[in-house]
Parts: C-alpha cells; structure tokens; sequence
C-alpha cells in the first residue's frame, strides 16, 4: 500500500462553490420568484457548471430550501426573563422579514407556496418549524417558571407575533415599527393576567 491517500468516487464539495451556488439561488427567488428560478440560471449566477448543482441537489426545490433555510431561523434566547426572551423573538422575526434578503423574497414566495403544495410542506418543515419551535419553547420555560398559566396555547401565542408581522409585510404594508415587538409582547402577556 502506498502512502497516498484513497478518495472516494466524485470529488469533494467546494464550500466557495456552495456558498456561491446558495447565494446566487436566494438572489434570484428574490428577483424572478420561485417558478423563475432554475438550476441552469443558479449555475450560471454561481459561476459554476450545472452538473454540480444537479449532483449536489435532487430538485430545484431542493437548492431553494436549503438557501432559504441558511437566512429565515430567529432563536428565542433563554435568559430567564420572558418578556424580554418574547421581545427578542418578535423582534428576531421582524427584522427577518422586513430587513433582510429574506424579506425580499417573501411575497414572491408566498404565491409559489400557495401554487406547489409539496414546496409549501417542505418550506413549513425546513425553514419556519425551526423558528417556531424555538418560539414555543420560550413559551413552555415561561410556563415551567409560572410566569404564564400552564393552560396557554403556545403555538397560538406564536402565530400571533408571525401573523401580525407577516400580514403588515404581504397584506397591508403597514410599517412594523421598531416597537412593534414590545406591543405585541406586552398584548401577550397582559391577556393572560386578565
């Protein structure tokens, strides 16, 4: 046996090309909408060859969700302090869809999302149950601590900070002020102290 060094068959995953491939394919979701977007225009956008996209992806749905994923997950801390955990949350989703690429995609998206059942499952799985459930997490420390009664719905709780955000962002483009984190929290809490 020599001392080289065997390989497997096909070469390794270029993390540049991957960050390339990934960035080009949130750029163009953001200008063309899902169902503009294909693994030829990603490759060529990425400055890579189309097999490697192929290779590295079973589907066009594939490489979008896997790019999607990498920009839309906010983490509700875990300080202690619910009110502050639910501000950073709320505020976390905000931004997110107001201030980042993400944003930017979303109305695009939204209309894909409600063409392609089998993307819009896979979307709901990939890229918002993660948030979710950091969010319902808060929820259930905030119950254990007793700072909410153990009878909260917390994915309720949950929708309503994504829902008002998500409805000023696509519906009515209300703005979502800076502050809008704080009311909804402070909404949250005092209903269930009634």
């Amino acid at each position: 046996m020599n001392d080289q060094t065997r390989r497997g068959p096909g070469r390794r995953r270029d993390p540049d090309a991957r960050r390339r491939i990934l960035e080009a394919t949130v750029a163009l979701v953001a200008e063309r909408g899902y169902a503009g977007v294909t693994k030829e225009g990603v490759a060529a956008r990425a400055g890579v060859g189309r097999t490697t996209i192929y290779r590295w992806w079973p589907s066009k749905g594939a490489v979008v969700l896997e790019a999607l994923r990498g920009i839309f997950e906010v983490r509700a801390p875990d300080s202690g302090d619910t009110r502050g955990d639910l501000v950073a949350y709320a505020r976390g989703v905000a931004e997110t869809l107001t201030a980042t690429t993400y944003g930017a995609i979303v109305p695009g998206l939204a209309a894909d999302l409600a063409r392609d059942s089998e993307l819009a499952a896979d979307f709901r799985r990939l890229c918002v149950a993660p948030t979710r459930a950091s969010g319902i997490q808060a929820i259930q420390r905030a119950v254990a601590r007793g700072d909410l009664p153990e009878d909260v719905d917390a994915e309720l709780i949950i929708d309503i900070i994504g829902g008002v955000v998500f409805l000023r962002t696509l519906v009515t483009h209300a703005p979502v002020e800076s502050d809008l984190a704080d009311k909804l929290v402070e909404i949250i809490l005092s209903g269930h102290r009634v």
